[in-house]
């Protein structure tokens, strides 16, 4: 009897032991990390990024701690916040969970090697690589593997492409406010001297009529500091429009720029432009110097032009000390 009885409870000693042993396995495949979709790749190893579909391919570099577009033998800058979200998207991004394993049904996530978003990643020491692709409604991102036949869930979307647009450097013209000298503004009726003002670094009229005061032009000259532009067009194909404003910065190294401003034209569906012509002096500031280059090359399609910013009437940068003093009337 007595021996019975222990072999019932070695048993059961056995039987709780076993199920602690599958709990605690339970436990630690509930509890793991999720998998990465790409080891962990450090942006300072990269030495190129190229990202594909089907027959259009475009090449990514870096210099330093800024990248560019490689096209032919030239350099085009990289819009930081662009190269930000591939780079989240490849260290962060995770396996939700595997869709297929079956490669004829790659079409239906667009991961055939004509739909795929193609990016491959270079180090000096290996070179990887992923598909990516979307459902048809664009609201999940499937991935896949050169050597694995699987198709995965991300856990994570990204919205990039081979395309250029996608990856220019916006602001083309950007320099240090303090370099700026002075503006010759082009406002329709008259070309206004715009002096810079060496303490407060604001820019007023130079030459005021008489009887009024140079009025507060506020941040008109980081207005070209700022300006936005959408795309890059080879000046070889440069649209022919109608100029709208012509204005002129003048930098204390001794060189200036050029920015005139063409108008749409809705017949043709062509946005505005921009046109910047560097002269005098080589500039000395590294981002003037690229501005130039890139200038020479390119003229840029805007989405708009801000009439509030690069078309000022001339009676803004004047004001009446007289209607300025006034009290209003009173009312009825």
């Amino acid at each position: 009897m007595r021996m019975k009885k222990n072999y019932v409870t070695i048993v059961s000693l056995l039987i709780i032991c076993i199920a602690a042993v599958i709990y605690a396995a339970s436990s630690r495949n509930t509890q793991q990390d999720p998998q990465r979709l790409h080891p962990y790749v450090n942006p300072a190893d990269l030495q190129s990024i190229t990202i594909a579909r089907d027959k259009l391919s475009l090449e990514l570099v870096p210099r330093g701690t800024e990248w560019y577009m490689q096209v032919r033998n030239s350099l085009i800058a990289v819009e930081a916040d662009a190269m930000l979200k591939l780079l989240e998207f490849i260290n962060t991004a995770t396996i939700v969970r595997r869709i297929t394993r079956k490669p004829d049904t790659y079409s239906r996530f667009d991961l055939t090697d004509e739909t795929a978003l193609i990016i491959t990643l270079q180090t000096d020491k290996e070179r990887s690589t992923l598909y990516i692709g979307t459902s048809k409604d664009q609201t999940f991102q499937f991935v896949r593997l050169p050597d694995n036949p699987a198709v995965y869930m991300a856990s994570k979307n990204l919205d990039t492409g081979p395309e250029p647009w996608r990856w220019y450097y916006r602001r083309v013209l950007q320099y240090a406010p303090e370099t700026l000298d002075h503006i010759l503004y082009d406002c329709n009726q008259q070309t206004l001297f715009l002096q810079r003002n060496a303490e407060s670094g604001k820019f007023t009229a130079r030459d005021v009529p008489e009887g009024q005061t140079a009025a507060d032009l506020g941040q008109l000259a980081a207005y070209f500091n700022d300006l936005s532009v959408a795309d890059y067009v080879p000046r070889a194909g440069a649209p022919k429009a109608i100029e709208l404003a012509t204005h002129t910065l003048y930098f204390t190294d001794g060189s200036f720029a050029t920015l005139r401003f063409l108008d749409k034209d809705e017949e043709q569906d062509m946005p505005p432009f921009l046109h910047i012509t560097f002269g005098g002096a080589e500039p000395t500031d590294e981002k003037l110097r690229y501005a130039k280059e890139i200038s020479n090359r390119y003229v840029f399609s805007l989405s708009w032009i801000d009439k509030s910013k690069y078309q000022k009437p001339c009676e803004d940068f004047f004001s009446d000390p007289a209607a300025e003093g006034t009290d209003p009337a009173p009312a009825n």
